[in-house]
């Protein structure tokens, strides 16, 4: 079974794309409040026609890269994926990425991944091209 097809048939569904384009039209620092009051709410998501299977979730991460995530989309894997590659789950990532997002590389690139929440604050600042909040 390919669990990837699963994120995608909730993500290209009508119901999911429309509310994706709203949030996509708001202005970057908008789009993590958007994310929680729409995305992480189950009874909005229904209200909205969003049927989400049971096996997918919806939550809010942050990551080592410095990308500026938004949510993912996540299935977790059976056990013997688990065992067999290591793998515990499989999902699709959305990113707040606007222009004046810095890019990092090298050294530069990695930090420890902070606490969602505390990553939710930061990009719902301005960030300058350096990626300092103004």
């Amino acid at each position: 079974m390919d669990y990837y097809s699963d994120l995608l048939d909730v993500f290209y569904s009508d119901a999911f794309q429309e509310l994706y384009q709203e949030m996509q039209s708001l202005p970057e620092t908008e789009r993590p409040q958007f994310v929680e009051d729409v995305f992480l709410d189950e009874t909005v998501l229904q209200e909205q026609g969003v049927n989400v299977p049971d096996d997918v979730l919806i939550q809010r991460s942050s990551f080592g890269d410095r990308r500026p995530t938004l949510f993912c989309l996540k299935k977790y894997l059976p056990e013997e994926y688990q065992e067999k590659f290591a793998w515990q789950n499989v999902n699709l990532t959305f990113d707040n990425e606007h222009e004046n997002w810095p890019m990092f590389e090298g050294e530069d690139a990695w930090r420890k991944p902070m606490h969602y929440d505390l990553e939710k604050q930061i990009l719902s600042k301005d960030l300058s091209s350096e990626g300092s909040i103004e």
